[in-house]
């Protein structure tokens, strides 16, 4: 079992892994599939959808039993679930705070010969509030945009573009807009007067 943390909540938990013993019926098949197909016995439980009791004076919150059985059993639609074995389940809990980061582009274009762009790529959001424990919000200075990459690009680009998730980081958008200017080199001949200064005597400056 692994629990996400839900923006809900005022305290979160690191995203790890549980074991927890169950007892299923099913089909002989059904059954058989949970033992070859390890993936099949992993779940994802969301952090509002179980009762979280705090342990007095530690970090240590526990789960009760009937809550990990409903959301358990939500998810176990190809059999059914008995019963859970596991006497307690406790996770290790902080408090979630909010940090505001800059979104940084990875946007990268292979421009047309003779196209420029003009200025950055614009972002809006180009910040966004992110809500996790505070000990992996001091090491985040920004979060980014998927990568994505243009060729040949001969005029402006617009649209969305996702951001990249952030383990156990709850973003309260998954995708931004973007502008990106682009322009043609322009030619012209522009005539400019040229002077020589300090022409030593009797030269004359050929310009």
């Amino acid at each position: 079992v692994f629990i996400e943390n839900s923006a809900d909540n005022p305290v979160g938990v690191i995203r790890n892994e549980h074991e927890v013993e169950c007892r299923i019926e099913g089909t002989g098949y059904q059954l058989l599939a949970y033992r070859w197909l390890p993936r099949r016995n992993t779940i994802t439980i969301n952090l509002r959808r179980i009762d979280v009791r705090p342990i007095a004076n530690t970090n240590q919150s526990e789960i009760t039993i009937s809550s990990l059985y409903n959301a358990i059993s939500e998810q176990m639609t190809d059999v059914r679930l008995l019963s859970i074995l596991t006497p307690r389940f406790e996770i290790t809990t902080s408090p979630l705070t909010t940090k505001k980061l800059p979104v940084v582009s990875r946007i990268y274009l292979d421009l047309h010969r003779r196209y420029m762009q003009i200025g950055p790529t614009r972002l809006f959001p180009d910040s966004i509030e992110v809500k996790s424990l505070g000990i992996l919000l001091d090491t985040m200075r920004a979060i980014y945009t998927e990568p994505r990459h243009y060729s040949n690009v001969n005029g402006s680009l617009s649209g969305r573009i996702g951001l990249t998730e952030v383990p156990d980081v709850i973003l309260p958008v998954n995708e931004v807009e973007y502008d990106i200017f682009i322009e043609e080199y322009t030619e012209v001949d522009l005539p400019l007067p040229v002077s020589v200064e300090n022409v030593p005597a009797g030269m004359v400056p050929l310009v």
